[in-house]
């Protein structure tokens, strides 16, 4: 029923407005002239035979009759509106619409025309000028009269109402196919019956048929824009939709489908076309009509050959032969070659069209349904069987997972879930597990602190049973490393949350990883081996054995100091470990000791809660020192009867052996031989030397120049040790405290380097070394201040320069101002004097100066016993 109304009102919709007639019949002027006076041939008129005016594009023509008797007021008017339109009674214009220029782009849009006659006009000659762009888009060639305005009102408003109500549906069926397309997430069917409804919505509105645009204001231009854009977009839908159909049938598919595809992309083509002029487009919309009912034909020759048992072959043929009965029923009765009663069947080939194919949309939806609806029975009916074939599944892989896997949840406290891996039964050694407190049982098992093991069990029921947020906010407190039964466990969690977003679980792994890790710290102390030995082949491997080996007995004796309360020992004992280290590189010794030191100052000062922290920095010292010791083994060097000679300079010193003449020749060879195998006291103290770049980059200095004067004796291993120690507190000494900053030095009128003068003269009881700087020299006036404050001497000592020069030597004197890695400590002198004076020598400081100042020059002066040194000449 609801079909039949809806046709009615498609059919009202399409037939002609009630007619009035004229006193004679309508001729037709096909000359474009100005004014109805100039067309005086009578034989130039042709009588009008029907509603339509001839065919073409962009004419103009006049029509003429003779209005009979008039009631007053009588108003002519044209049902579906004109574009161009000039009326005039006899000679007089009395009423104008449009340019009348021949330029499509002016060519003005139909609109709904009424004019008002009256008694005078009857009887006399109405000539009615007309120009339209296409005679196709002309619904009524001639006027109509009325004696009731508004009845033309009504009767336009009813044929806007029908449309009105035709586009509502197409909306409707257009929306539901988009929300189609919307839940489906695809590019199918209903996505191209979509935009063929939607765009039949659009085109409804603003096509020139349409009575609708009479009571909205529409630019003409941008209406007709709309209608070819809307028009083309309508027909790419629609073949979409054919090619969709064609593709999924294999008698259709070789042929229709290819050709609803051409279609499809011509459609969509020309969519760009309407932004040059919608006129010029008109002709060619025509000719894409034309192509694609040719085209119909051709695909309603290859549905028909699958017409017989195919439902969606019948709708597709029905809905084409709609649209081309309407086609060709508009065009014959435009063109005058079919007189019909009812105006345009093109809306109605379209409704009809398009309830066809949103049958096929129906169809094919509701076959998708039931699709669905068979798959979930089907899933229902095996989804218990799954369900118990998942749960073998996973049973099976908790049964031979390595980790220990199980579940937390919570009632009123937390407990162990059913399902856990077999292997957790072996990391804890406990079979009883479901329904224990994973806290008594694991965790209060482990070497947790009671803190941590505390905030396991709040943070755990803190999370379960609540928002997942509440998990994210505190998951990061739980640990992840433990040790449990002399085992290294590394724990993961996560959490098992339901569609709420609600803990429901707790999901724990335990993983053994005692054995990787031990293999790890192996690999580690390996690697630390591998760089230690290639820190030592770098450099000499006497001079490193010596270090190390001298280093190891002084940490041995600052623990038994450190032990007794001799602090001052273990303070000279790791600032020397260090000094020695910073010469060799020894970044992680000099690290350690200088936080031993540190600790050990705190500990001076009173801090009695240092005692622990000291002796741990003092222990990382000993460990890193006897690491040195174990790759000193491995390298089975350092031996005493071994000497390692670089093979270039013994190539070298044959070579000079060939070439010697004299006796002083021979004797300088002999020197350079000897020195292969022993140490002169610039080899002896070369890392010393070498340290200095490190001190003077530390302190923004320039490294100093180091000249040794005389350096023709040789020290033997015994002594070595003794000048190695003395030089690198001597030396470090002189970059510290005694060379200025180049900004100071330039003020001073001194070069920007400083330079360190090494003497050494044999004095028949012993080698006698002194080493100066050219620095600002001591500073006499702050160690006046200290010697008096620590009472080293009284206030009638204060002229007593070299007693107070010699306070230096004193325990605790430094005069750097600032406590680092190189000075500031207090204990290297002292320290110096007293390696000195165990090896039976002696040290002692020597001002170059009587005049007393707050900075005087000065040097050191060792005395190295006569059995230590060998001359070389």
């Amino acid at each position: 029923m609801f079909l039949v109304r809806f046709f009615l009102l498609l059919l009202v919709m399409a037939l002609p407005a009630e007619s009035q007639g004229f006193e004679q019949t309508w001729v037709l002027h096909r000359s474009d002239l100005e004014t109805p006076a100039t067309a005086t041939a009578e034989t130039l008129w042709e009588p009008v035979t029907a509603n339509a005016p001839p065919f073409g594009f962009n004419k103009t023509v006049w029509l003429k009759n003779t209005l009979g008797t008039l009631d007053s007021p009588t108003y002519l008017y044209y049902p579906n509106g004109v574009e161009d339109i000039q009326i005039y009674i006899g000679d007089d214009l009395i009423y104008s619409y449009g340019s009348f220029d021949s330029s499509w782009d002016h060519v003005a849009t139909q609109t709904l025309h009424i004019v008002p006659l009256s008694a005078e006009h009857q009887g006399k000659e109405i000539f009615i000028r007309l120009h339209y762009g296409v005679s196709y888009l002309m619904k009524g060639f001639v006027p109509q009269l009325s004696s009731d305005i508004d009845s033309i009102i009504q009767s336009v408003g009813q044929r806007a109402i029908v449309t009105s109500f035709v586009i509502g549906i197409f909306f409707l069926l257009g929306l539901l196919s988009a929300m189609v397309v919307a839940i489906k997430r695809q590019i199918d069917i209903s996505f191209y019956y979509a935009c063929m409804s939607l765009a039949a919505v659009v085109w409804m509105f603003v096509n020139q048929d349409s009575t609708i645009k009479f009571f909205i204001e529409v630019d003409p231009f941008l209406a007709t824009r709309i209608d070819a854009v809307s028009l083309l977009l309508g027909c790419s839908g629609f073949f979409g939709f054919l090619n969709e159909v064609a593709s999924s049938h294999k008698k259709l598919m070789a042929l229709s489908s290819r050709i609803a595809r051409w279609l499809f992309f011509g459609s969509a083509a020309l969519l760009f076309l309407p932004i040059l002029s919608p006129w010029y487009l008109i002709p060619a919309l025509h000719i894409f009509a034309i192509f694609g009912f040719s085209s119909f034909a051709l695909y309603l020759y290859s549905a028909a050959r699958s017409i017989r048992n195919n439902r969606e072959s019948q709708l597709i043929v029905a809905a084409i032969l709609a649209i081309i009965i309407g086609s060709v029923h508009d065009i014959l009765r435009y063109t005058a070659w079919f007189p019909s009663p009812i105006e345009s069947m093109i809306p109605i080939g379209i409704a009809i069209a398009t309830i066809f194919m949103g049958s096929i949309v129906y169809f094919r939806l509701r076959a998708e349904q039931v699709s669905y609806i068979d798959q979930i029975k089907d899933l229902n009916t095996n989804l218990e069987g799954k369900v118990e074939e998942k749960t073998r599944d996973i049973r099976s892989i908790l049964k031979n997972l390595p980790q220990g896997v199980f579940q937390i949840t919570a009632d009123s406290s937390l407990t162990i879930g059913e399902d856990y891996s077999k292997s957790l039964e072996l990391i804890l050694d406990e079979t009883e597990i479901i329904g224990k407190d994973p806290i008594d049982l694991i965790f209060n098992q482990s070497d947790l602190s009671s803190d941590v093991k505390s905030l396991i069990a709040t943070t755990l029921l803190c999370a379960l049973e609540e928002d997942e947020i509440a998990w994210e906010a505190n998951s990061h407190l739980l640990p992840h490393v433990m040790g449990l039964n002399d085992r290294v466990i590394e724990v993961d969690w996560q959490h098992v949350a339901n569609a709420d977003s609600t803990v429901e679980k707790i999901l724990v792994s335990l993983k053994d990883v005692t054995q990787l890790r031990n293999l790890e710290e192996e690999a580690r102390q390996q690697t630390e081996l591998a760089n230690m030995i290639t820190e030592i082949m770098d450099q000499d491997v006497d001079k490193i054995s010596f270090f190390v080996e001298f280093s190891i007995d002084l940490i041995r004796e600052a623990f038994d100091q450190f032990n007794d309360g001799n602090y001052k020992i273990v303070f000279r004992n790791l600032h020397t470990i260090k000094g020695n280290a910073r010469t060799y590189g020894f970044t992680g010794v000099v690290d350690s000791s200088h936080q031993a030191e540190s600790e050990l100052a705190r500990l001076i000062q009173g801090e009695d809660s240092r005692i622990d922290a000291c002796r741990h920095e003092m222990k990382e010292t000993q460990l890193s020192l006897e690491a040195y010791e174990q790759a000193l083994k491995k390298l089975n060097l350092g031996q005493e009867n071994m000497v390692r000679v670089d093979k270039q300079s013994l190539i070298h010193l044959c070579q000079e052996a060939s070439q010697c003449e004299s006796f002083d020749d021979f004797r300088t060879l002999t020197q350079k031989i000897l020195f292969l195998v022993e140490k002169n006291l610039a080899q002896v103290i070369e890392p010393d030397i070498k340290s200095l770049k490190f001190m003077s980059e530390k302190l923004g200095k320039p490294t100093p120049h180091v000249v040794i004067e005389n350096d023709q004796y040789v020290i033997d291993k015994a002594h070595r040790r003794l000048l190695t120690k003395t030089f690198n507190h001597i030396l470090a000494n002189a970059v510290a405290h005694g060379i200025e900053s180049p900004e100071e030095r330039r003020q001073s009128g001194k070069a920007e380097v400083g330079t360190i003068r090494i003497h050494i003269i044999d004095t028949g009881e012993g080698l006698c070394i002194s080493v100066r700087d050219d620095g600002r020299g001591l500073a006499i006036g702050s160690l006046r201040e200290k010697a008096l404050e620590q009472g080293f001497i009284n206030a009638e000592e204060t002229g007593k320069l070299q007693k107070i020069a010699d306070f230096i030597f004193d325990s605790g004197v430094s005069t750097a101002q600032t406590l680092d890695q190189i000075a500031g400590r207090g204990v290297g002198l002292d320290a110096v004097r007293s390696f000195v004076e165990s090896y039976g020598g002696c040290l002692e400081i020597e001002l170059l100066s009587e005049k007393d100042a707050a900075f005087m020059p000065f040097q050191f002066k060792m005395i190295v016993p006569q059995s230590s040194t060998t001359s070389a000449a």
